[in-house]
């Protein structure tokens, strides 16, 4: 999400989050310009310097939360929500 004068640069920021995107990722990534302040409420943002990662599960309910520094750990816990919420493969 990206409010203010971020909107200026709005070409610029989804052509790079694109080519960042594995092109199967692309129907589930979404960049929201404007309209922030109630997700900002709702995720109850105490610091509009860092960026917030949202994982919904199906139903649009909040699975998990991270702000702050990216590292190990974090990416460990989203990599298991993630296949937790993501649909079992048939057996063979």
């Amino acid at each position: 999400m990206i409010s203010g004068f971020g909107r200026l640069g709005k070409w610029f920021i989804d052509s790079g989050m694109r080519r960042g995107t594995p092109p199967a990722g692309h129907t589930h990534v979404i960049t929201i310009y404007g309209g922030t302040d109630p997700w900002k409420q709702r995720l109850r943002v105490s610091d509009s310097t860092h960026a917030y990662l949202i994982l919904l599960d199906p139903t649009g309910r909040i699975a998990w939360l991270h702000h702050g520094p990216f590292d190990e750990t974090a990416a460990q816990t989203l990599a298991d929500q993630t296949r937790r919420l993501l649909p079992k493969p048939p057996a063979p």
